[in-house]
């Protein structure tokens, strides 16, 4: 460079001048390749196996267990059953029901039966009537459907509650299980043909006779038999004499025809406090299974005024 000293010029390297010795490489060292330590241990590797076995077998069971269930499951609700008549009827009337079952499945039902139960107070035409009718049935085929009628008599006093209940029972095909389902409907009784009333004065004394007058009609077009009448008494009261002759308050009254009107005579004594209300109650009915059964009541109180 111009006009620079002479000792700021460029020098070559020192390894270049001549006597200077070249600097040596360093030794090389051989190492020797060390032993890779294992991923897992004999114990980690004996614990592995015996998880893996432990999941096919677990695996193994749940697959049998999910194809057994797609054989054998059944799905009872889709059997539908159903029980359809009159919601509203009168006493002694005879209504018919039907009940209904229809098949959704995609498998048909075989050994089917048909149980129905009919209330308390039911009565039927033939004289082997049971409260529980039992009817076998035909197989019933996938989407298959079937209706059976059931008619009788349901009898009870006004603005009584009678529950009809039914149920069927059936094995679906190639499933070793009896199933069943069961359904019910209520129907209301809104009058009754059975008349039941009192004849006596409202007003009593003490101490003094009392004529009881009982009266029972049957306004319908059917006959109602084995029929009873059950009176209670007040306290204080004391029967003398009775026409007809009851056992122990009970009057066996037997058939009572269409139209056909009777009458209880009760005589006795009633005693008790003045201004004193005595009360009277008479129901007709029948026995059933050693229980009464009433059809119709009625009520009535004597006042005792002095």
């Amino acid at each position: 460079k111009p006009g620079a000293e002479f000792d700021e010029r460029l020098r070559p390297p020192a390894v270049f001048d001549p006597g200077t010795k070249k600097a040596e490489a360093p030794a090389r060292v051989w190492l020797e390749p060390t032993s890779k330590k294992p991923f897992f241990t004999s114990r980690q590797k004996k614990y592995f196996f015996i998880v893996s076995i432990a999941l096919f077998v677990l695996l193994s069971s749940l697959v049998f267990f999910i194809y057994w269930r797609s054989r054998n499951y059944f799905d009872k609700t889709l059997i539908d059953l159903s029980i359809s008549g009159p919601e509203r009827i009168v006493s002694g009337e005879t209504a018919t029901y039907v009940v209904k079952c229809k098949n959704s499945t995609k498998t048909a039902l075989q050994k089917v039966q048909l149980t129905f139960y009919w209330p308390e107070g039911t009565s039927g035409q033939a004289s082997s009537f049971n409260l529980i009718e039992t009817v076998p049935l035909n197989d019933i085929a996938p989407a298959g459907q079937i209706e059976v009628p059931f008619a009788a008599r349901l009898i009870g006093p006004k603005e009584s509650q009678k529950q009809i209940k039914a149920k069927l029972s059936y094995e679906p095909m190639k499933i070793n299980a009896e199933f069943a389902n069961t359904a019910d409907f209520n129907a209301l009784i809104i009058s009754t043909p059975l008349a039941l009333n009192f004849e006596f004065s409202d007003e009593v004394v003490s101490g003094q006779p009392l004529t009881i007058g009982l009266r029972y009609l049957n306004s319908s077009p059917d006959i109602f038999s084995n029929l009873i009448i059950k009176v209670e008494y007040p306290s204080g009261f004391t029967v003398s004499s009775a026409y007809p002759e009851p056992q122990e308050n009970l009057w066996q009254i037997g058939d009572l025809q269409s139209n056909q009107e009777k009458k209880i005579l009760i005589s006795g004594t009633i005693e008790g406090e003045q201004n004193e209300n005595k009360i009277f109650n008479a129901f007709l009915g029948v026995i059933q299974d050693s229980v009464f059964v009433p059809y119709a009541a009625t009520t009535k109180a004597a006042h005792i005024s002095q």
